[in-house]
């Protein structure tokens, strides 16, 4: 039997609470980095968006790690976004 053309639209939500936005940041740099081959020009783009001016930007580090970047089968992520959910 053939797959179906069903095309629906789902939110995804995932909460998460961040403990050590360091080792976030090492994280989603070392993400972002391996990615892209892992070559100085790479880090230097990866470190001046997740840690613009020198503070750790936590939500860019999180859309990094949460957000593949590649849809998984059968789906096509449409977008993601973090949100500030209660800051300390």
């Amino acid at each position: 039997m053939p797959p179906q053309d069903i095309s629906s639209s789902f939110a995804v939500i995932i909460d998460v609470t961040v403990h050590d936005e360091d080792t976030l940041f090492n994280a989603a740099l070392e993400r972002c980095c391996g990615d892209n081959g892992q070559c100085a020009t790479a880090h230097d783009d990866a470190f001046a968006m997740l840690k613009p001016g020198g503070d750790i930007d936590v939500s860019a580090c999180l859309q990094m790690l949460f957000d593949p970047g590649v849809s998984p089968p059968g789906c096509q992520i449409e977008q993601s976004l973090v949100e500030v959910a209660n800051q300390r």
